[in-house]
């Protein structure tokens, strides 16, 4: 009850699940008791589980893979893509966290924690590209490219390019644009002020640079 289905095989296998939006070609096709659901856009939300519920999806093929994951909110071309078991991820943007399979992660805007893989949650990515290749837990990225690389845990870049290079280094801090841009494997680095840090070595640790 209180459902409503627009579209060729939009909400084909529902039975007992209510209070379920489904609009658009093949949307919700696999639904059948799962409830509170609004999906909208060609192919979104494809492939979810019967019982999925709590599930927003607006935009092509936007959280297409969702098979048992709940809760999630995708908005955008192939936003939350690969996801299948993830719950509590916001992705606002084309392709935001196109292969996200985990928890509690926000990601705004183009490709932002595009390549975020299992078991890297509760992180925040908003910009262009922002935390692109990230593969830690904990990262906050904000600003275009930011983090772009990174691939451990707790680092932290706000402005454009900020720690962009770090790779297996950790609880590193960049705040302003340019900042500990060659720092890779470096650990426990904060640089605060335009381009500070950026051309701290690859490998060094527990710096401060202010200004």
């Amino acid at each position: 009850s209180y459902n409503l289905f627009i579209g060729g095989h939009a909400g084909k296998a529902a039975t007992s699940g209510t209070s379920n939006t489904f609009i658009g070609g093949k949307v919700g096709r696999t639904t059948t008791t799962g409830g509170n659901n609004t999906i909208v856009g060609s192919q979104s939300s494809y492939n979810q589980n019967a019982t999925c519920s709590n599930t927003t999806t607006l935009g092509s093929q936007a959280g297409y893979s969702i098979t048992s994951g709940s809760a999630n909110l995708a908005i955008g071309y192939r936003a939350l893509y690969s996801t299948s078991s993830g719950n509590y991820n916001v992705a606002i943007g084309h392709q935001s966290l196109y292969y996200q399979n985990n928890y509690y992660s926000v990601a705004i805007g183009y490709q932002a924690l595009y390549s975020s893989n299992t078991n890297h949650n509760s992180s925040v990515a908003v910009g262009y590209r922002a935390a692109y290749g990230y593969r830690g837990e904990m990262a906050l990225a904000f600003g275009y490219y930011a983090l772009y690389s990174s691939q451990t845990t707790g680092n932290i870049g706000f402005g454009y390019n900020a720690a962009y290079q770090v790779t297996t280094g950790q609880g590193n801090i960049g705040i302003g644009n340019s900042t500990l841009t060659v720092t890779t494997t470096g650990e426990y680095n904060t640089a605060i002020g335009a381009c500070a840090g950026q051309s701290l070595n690859s490998d060094k640790s527990y710096n401060l640079f202010i200004g």
